[in-house]
């Protein structure tokens, strides 16, 4: 009964609409397959399977946007959680820049995301697991939330929780284009270019602290949850003009050997 309402189904829709529920039978029930073999057949139409490569690539394109959308959650959810402290939201702009060039151009917009993910991870999640205690103790003690805790305390979690898993799926993303690196970008796009104007303001940012770093350790102040973050921030600004650096040099020399081609 079902595989005769699946042939009607198919039956019904157009060759193009069959062509292209072929070319995801990897989707499709098992009952479905045969059915719509059939119904190809009938018509005489014959769809190349996609190649292990094509299939690949196209597992690798829902992965990454798989991640896309997780960042994006990450920072609504994280900005939404941090309104209230003080201007903490503005952490959340090196990651939406890095979610905004990775739409425009995947490898180094990726590299953005890695670089406020991690810029992310040392600040606002260090920050809202150190709150959390208190959080606790004031239901503990309270029985309630006052003000908007019992807003901003969930939020807090889903923002915690969405950092941890943004960061996890990040570092198996950089693992797999190790493994699989993505070709190089002859022309500059967008979203290069909202990286290589993120990156000095970021490197501004983060090496403009060093000399209160230097006052505070220097003056006796041991505070490792202050003092961590801010020498984290530095490498992580210095890791990423680095791996720019690199990038641009290769791109320069690569474009050299391209004109001294006849």
């Amino acid at each position: 009964m079902q595989n005769k309402s699946l042939a009607e189904i198919y039956s019904s829709k157009t060759d193009d609409e069959l062509i292209a529920l072929a070319a995801d039978a990897d989707a499709l029930v098992d009952e479905a397959r045969p059915v719509l073999a059939s119904e190809l057949l009938r018509r005489n139409i014959t769809v190349r399977k996609p190649s292990a490569a094509e299939r690949s690539t196209r597992q690798e394109r829902s992965r990454l946007c798989k991640t896309h959308w997780l960042a994006v959650a990450t920072v609504c959810v994280t900005a939404a959680a941090t309104l209230t402290t003080g201007g903490g939201f503005l952490l959340t702009i090196p990651l939406a820049l890095g979610v905004i060039a990775d739409y425009c151009s995947p490898r180094r917009g990726r590299w953005l995301m890695w670089v406020g993910a991690a810029f992310l991870s040392v600040t606002l999640l260090l920050m809202q697991i150190l709150i959390l205690p208190e959080f606790l103790d004031e239901l503990r003690s309270h029985h309630n939330l006052g003000g908007l805790g019992p807003v901003l305390f969930p939020l807090s979690i889903a923002s915690i929780l969405l950092i941890v898993w943004c960061d996890a799926a990040l570092v198996v993303d950089a693992v797999k284009r190790r493994c699989s690196p993505t070709p190089h970008r002859r022309a500059l796009g967008v979203g290069d270019w909202i990286v290589w104007i993120t990156a000095p303001l970021f490197s501004t940012y983060a090496f403009g602290g060093i000399p209160g770093l230097f006052r505070a350790y220097t003056r006796g102040f041991r505070s490792l949850d202050l003092l961590l973050p801010g020498w984290a921030i530095v490498l992580i600004a210095i890791s990423f003009d680095i791996a720019l650096l690199i990038d641009a040099a290769k791109m320069w020399r690569a474009r050299g050997v391209q004109k001294s081609q006849p």
